[in-house]
């Protein structure tokens, strides 16, 4: 089977370079050449984004269980993997289904196909992969919960989220717009 290539480079190069085709491929059904480039650099962007966030999930879990996932090159490169292949679904979703990237149906196909990536690449037993998985949660929910701590009461106060300086403005122009009447 190829995904068991004996090489560490070859089937994660493969990904992101099949990725990055259909991603290419989906922008330009779409819109053209711009729509291309657009999904390719978004693409490009979020996974190395994300590139940090998952050595340290790899790091991490490598440690609970004292796994050695390999080299930081092919860690990368499998990382890196992951993030394109999973971009392309979430695009192809977005596309071709309509399914917007922020809902629960889209966070459940790419967090089983996340487990079954994480299992084939890096070779992990179902505990291993389910540690992984439980790792990666909580980073991102502490990376979430760090970058966006008043979220939860900002949306049971509003009913939305409000970022930063223009919500507590408008807090300020409407309490100065009821004091003075």
């Amino acid at each position: 089977m190829w995904l068991k290539s004996s090489s560490h480079y070859k089937v994660p190069i493969a990904m992101i370079i099949s990725s990055l085709v259909a991603i290419g491929f989906l922008g330009y059904s779409r819109a053209g050449d711009v729509g291309a480039q657009f999904l390719i650099q978004a693409a490009v962007t979020q996974s190395l984004m994300q590139l940090p966030v998952g050595l340290l999930i790899i790091f991490i879990a490598g440690k609970l269980f004292a796994f050695d996932f390999g080299t930081f090159g092919t860690v990368s490169l499998k990382v890196l993997a992951i993030s394109f292949f999973e971009e392309a679904v979430i695009m192809a979703l977005g596309l071709l289904a309509d399914i917007p990237p922020a809902t629960p149906i889209s966070a459940a196909i790419t967090f089983v196909i996340f487990l079954f990536l994480i299992m084939i690449l890096f070779e992990t037993t179902g505990a291993e992969t389910w540690i992984v998985a439980g790792v990666a949660l909580a980073i991102s929910y502490g990376i979430s919960h760090y970058s966006h701590p008043d979220a939860p009461r900002q949306i049971k106060k509003t009913g939305g989220v409000h970022h930063g300086a223009s919500h507590k403005a408008k807090a300020r122009s409407k309490a100065a717009t009821s004091q003075g009447r």
